[in-house]
């Protein structure tokens, strides 16, 4: 969820030209992309 949130808001930030905003919650969507992708793969080391 927190994945579409941030991008969403980064797609509103960057309609409205707010560049730091759009930083922002791109780092913090890739922060979650980076997240989930751990998740699944320590998931699927422990089979």
């Amino acid at each position: 969820m927190n994945i579409i949130g941030a991008g969403l808001a980064c797609l509103a930030s960057w309609l409205i030209d707010y560049i730091p905003f759009v930083i922002l919650e791109a780092a913090w969507m890739l922060v979650s992309v980076f997240g989930l992708f751990a998740y699944f793969r320590k998931k699927d080391l422990n089979r």
